[in-house]
C-alpha cells in the first residue's frame, strides 16, 4: 500500500512506501537484481577522444540550459549513452522505492517517465551527473590535443574564425558521428539540428553559446564569407564537403599552404583551368592592354582563384 508524504522525504523523491503492505514475491530478489545490474550497458564506444569530449560537453551544456526542465527524461537517455547505464542506473536506484527499482530494471529506463518523478530526474542530472561530466572533462582537457583539434585550430588561424564560428564548424562535423546523429539529426532525438530553423533556435543550448552570436556567425563574419558551411534553400545546414574531409584527416594538415603559400611544386598553365573560351579572350585582351587593368576573381575557397592569377602573371 502506498502512502504520500511530502514532509519527511527529500523533495526529489516525492513518493514513500511501506514494505509491510507489499505482496510477497512482488520485489525482485537480491540475486536477480545483482544480475540485472551486471548486465547494464557501459558508456558508448567513442570513435576518438575528441568525440568523447564533445559528447560530454554537449550533455553538460544541455543540463545547464533550459532544456533540463523542458525534457529531463530525454536528456536522461542521452546521459545513459554518454556515461553508461552502469553509472546512471545505480545512481537513479538510490532515489527510488523498491517498486520503482523493479520497474527500472525490468524496463531498462525505456519508460522512466511512467514511474519516476520528473523532479527526481532533474535532481539526478543537475546534482549527480553534472559533477561526473566536469570531472571527466577536466581529465580530457589535460591530455594532448587530438589530430582533429589541431586541424580545427589551423582552420581558425587560416580563416581568422571566432571561437563561436569554430564551435559551429566542430558541431557540424561531429553531427555525422553515431551518437550525435541519434540525438541531433533525428526527429526522434533531442533536436533535429540539420534543419536550419531548428539550428537557429536551439543550437545555442547544445553548444553553450549565445543565440545572437550564432545568428551573427551564420549571416556575417568569416565563416559566412568563406562558404565553409552550406545552407540549402534556407532549410538545411551542413559543413562544406572540403572542410569535412579536411577535419576527417584527408590531405595535408598545413591548410594555409594550400590556400596562401607563394610556393607550389606543380606548374600549371591556362589549360588546367575550366575557364570558358569567351572569358579567356577577355582575359587575354586585358593582359595585353598597355594601360593595365585590375582583375577581380571571386568564388568559393579552394576553387583555384590564386592559382589562376599566378598562371596569368607568368
Amino acid at each position: 500500500m502506498l502512502t504520500v508524504s511530502f514532509a519527511i522525504v527529500p523533495v526529489w523523491t516525492m513518493i514513500s512506501y511501506n514494505p509491510m503492505f507489499l505482496k510477497k514475491g512482488a520485489l525482485m530478489d537480491k540475486e536477480e537484481k545483482k544480475v540485472r545490474l551486471m548486465n547494464l550497458t557501459p558508456k558508448a564506444i567513442f570513435g576518438s577522444r575528441f568525440e568523447e569530449k564533445k559528447a560530454h560537453e554537449y550533455l553538460l551544456n544541455l543540463i545547464n540550459s533550459h532544456f533540463l526542465h523542458n525534457d529531463p527524461f530525454c536528456l536522461f537517455q542521452f546521459a545513459d549513452d554518454v556515461l553508461g547505464q552502469n553509472k546512471t542506473i545505480p545512481s537513479l536506484l538510490k532515489l527510488c522505492s523498491p517498486e520503482q527499482q523493479n520497474r527500472i530494471l525490468n524496463n531498462n529506463t525505456s519508460h522512466t517517465a511512467d514511474y519516476v518523478p520528473r523532479q527526481t530526474i532533474i535532481h539526478l542530472l543537475r546534482d549527480v551527473f553534472a559533477p561526473l561530466l566536469r570531472k571527466r572533462l577536466n581529465r580530457l582537457y589535460s591530455l594532448p590535443k587530438t589530430e582533429t583539434e589541431k586541424r580545427l585550430l589551423i582552420l581558425q588561424e587560416t580563416f581568422n574564425l571566432s571561437n563561436c564560428e569554430l564551435e559551429l564548424i566542430t558541431f557540424l562535423h561531429v553531427i555525422e558521428m553515431d551518437i550525435f546523429k541519434a540525438y541531433f539529426s533525428s526527429r526522434g532525438g533531442l533536436f533535429d539540428l540539420t534543419e536550419l530553423p531548428n539550428f537557429r533556435s536551439a543550437a545555442h543550448q547544445v553548444l553553450g553559446l549565445k543565440r545572437y552570436d550564432i545568428a551573427k556567425a551564420l549571416t556575417e563574419g568569416n565563416l559566412f564569407k568563406s562558404s565553409m558551411i552550406e545552407m540549402n534553400y534556407g532549410k538545411d545546414i551542413s559543413l562544406a564537403d572540403w572542410c569535412d574531409r579536411y577535419l576527417s584527416g584527408a590531405g595535408d594538415k598545413k591548410l594555409s599552404h594550400d590556400f596562401f603559400s607563394d610556393k607550389n611544386d606543380i606548374a600549371l598553365n591556362i589549360a588546367n583551368f575550366d575557364v570558358p573560351e569567351d572569358e579567356l579572350k577577355v582575359l587575354n585582351t586585358l593582359m595585353k592592354s598597355p594601360s593595365g587593368h585590375n582583375i577581380l576573381f571571386y568564388g568559393e575557397s579552394g576553387t583555384g582563384k590564386t592559382s589562376l592569377a599566378k598562371c596569368l602573371a607568368k
